[in-house]
């Protein structure tokens, strides 16, 4: 109810900017030139909204609530951002939505969320890309990423940091132990709601099934799902350890958010302003990234100590083969034909150095 709400709002004050506004005003600014004439200062701030589903104080919420506080001390209190955890403001698309409408708003979240207006992050998300994370942040900086961002620009999205990166994600279980496809065959398997999950695992030959993070402790524990996928981190931050009996290091996706924010209300800033929200939240991505190595150390001696077993080494081909698919325009009818080969292609170029 609160999010409904919240979207209204947002909708109320589109709708108002729109007709106070239509009289008189200058052309808006062209995509990445600030407009100066609007930018907020100190007596007028531009106050934003920032929505992740992550719990408070875990990585990713310390590493934004920092850069919160850095961009209004160094905007001098211009530039207020005010942040949501939990998924308690829309997140997911809906986030990305927002954005997309003009609000005033950041969305931290997987960037295949975007695919409905840039369907190519669908490939950058998809599962057994990259082998390491300094692969995977080498990637976002190739030209074939920020020709992505590019094209996000052109639908109202700035992309003002990517990759958050919170570790590999991994398959854990009270029931199976999962050591090659032929072990997911009609399991109940629980995934986010993004589409690039379910289908990876309905391709790997699992049942998936989406329920919120909050429900998958209970959905374990009640057999209402066989097994789960998330970073070691995000399990230990579930107390996961206590329903799980088994953790396959599978490492099928790279767990990562992006912050994005409407490109509109971004060219509202000064040069100055700009520069300094994108470095900050650059900053936090690393952060962020590395504190997330220290969290997986930890979380794996809490599993270990629990006596989960971990089942390490496996033969991933059988697996990349099997979600391959997920690749192809007869998955996701709107995937630009070739991406997949173009991140490739990056790929060898990062592993040649």
């Amino acid at each position: 109810m609160r999010k409904k709400i919240f979207a209204l709002l947002l909708a109320c004050a589109l709708v108002i900017t729109m007709f106070t506004g239509c009289a008189g005003n200058p052309a808006p600014a062209e995509p990445g030139k600030p407009d100066a004439s609007q930018a907020p200062t100190s007596e007028n701030p531009l106050v934003l909204q920032l929505s992740h589903v992550f719990s408070k104080g875990t990585p990713m919420d310390l590493s934004v609530v920092q850069a919160a506080e850095n961009i209004e001390k160094r905007t001098n209190g211009a530039i207020k951002i005010q942040i949501s955890s939990n998924g308690t403001l829309p997140n997911g698309v809906d986030g990305f939505e927002q954005c997309v409408r003009g609000a005033n708003f950041i969305n931290l979240y997987d960037p295949s969320a975007m695919a409905d207006w840039v369907p190519d992050y669908v490939a950058l998300m998809g599962p057994f890309l990259v082998d390491t994370r300094e692969e995977f942040k080498l990637l976002c900086e190739s030209d074939t990423v920020k020709e992505m961002n590019k094209k996000a620009e052109e639908k109202n999205l700035k992309v003002l940091a990517l990759p958050f990166n919170f570790g590999f994600r991994h398959i854990s279980s009270g029931k199976v132990k999962v050591q090659s496809p032929a072990d997911l065959k009609g399991i109940k398997f629980r995934v986010p709601g993004s589409q690039v999950f379910i289908k990876t695992f309905e391709a790997l030959g699992a049942n998936p099934i989406t329920t919120p993070s909050s429900e998958v402790y209970n959905a374990i524990q009640t057999g209402l799902a066989d097994a789960n996928e998330s970073s070691l981190a995000d399990l230990a931050q579930m107390q996961m350890q206590e329903v799980v009996k088994y953790i396959t290091l599978s490492g099928h996706f790279i767990g990562t958010s992006s912050a994005v924010m409407s490109l509109e209300v971004f060219n509202k800033l000064t040069e100055e302003q700009q520069n300094i929200l994108i470095e900050e939240f650059q900053n936090a991505a690393e952060v962020c990234s590395e504190m997330y190595i220290e969290k997986e150390k930890e979380a794996r001696k809490v599993f270990e100590d629990a006596g989960v077993e971990f089942v390490e080494n496996i033969d991933k081909e059988p697996f990349k083969e099997l979600t391959k698919v997920v690749y192809t325009q007869e998955v996701f009818p709107n995937l630009p034909p070739g991406i997949y080969e173009k991140l490739q292609e990056e790929l060898a170029k990062i592993r040649a150095k």
